[in-house]
């Protein structure tokens, strides 16, 4: 590519930035050495041409959880005990949350009786408090 002349973002062009971008490289210097000019990059860039700005944002964050995943191998590995557990216990609640997570998203509505509530709920600042409930999920409180 010569320098000034335009570049296109090509699908390959932009897999050898994903390339560059996962091995550590900054953007600045991915442009030199794709030999992109300055201006076109800046212009890509700014304008999000083909969602490289979102996609370059998006890898960082791949390659930063590459290393994450790569520390925790090596920490649930460790010969401290308090470390295995802390790495056992955040695992657990995150890649395996469907499974292990203590929040439950099967809450009991004890005030509908599973109903939509389409009414509204007054506090009269005295701890009285009254609203008005569809009458199949119990009348007014």
């Amino acid at each position: 590519m010569t320098a000034g002349r335009p570049t296109t973002l090509t699908e390959e062009l932009t897999l050898k930035i994903r390339k560059l971008i996962l091995i550590g490289k900054k953007p600045g210097e991915i442009h030199m050495e794709l030999e992109i000019p300055e201006g076109t990059w800046d212009s890509w860039i700014y304008k999000d041409t083909e969602g490289l700005r979102t996609n370059i944002t998006a890898w960082k964050a791949e390659r930063f959880l590459g290393a994450a995943e790569d520390n925790m191998s090596g920490l649930l590995n460790s010969d401290k005990e308090n470390i295995k557990a802390d790495m056992t216990k955040f695992i657990f609640e995150t890649a395996g949350k469907a499974t292990y997570s203590k929040k439950s998203d099967t809450a009991i509505d004890i005030t509908t009786k599973g109903k939509q509530f389409d009414g509204f709920l007054i506090n009269f600042g005295n701890g009285t408090k009254t609203s008005e409930l569809p009458t199949e999920a119990g009348g007014t409180l």
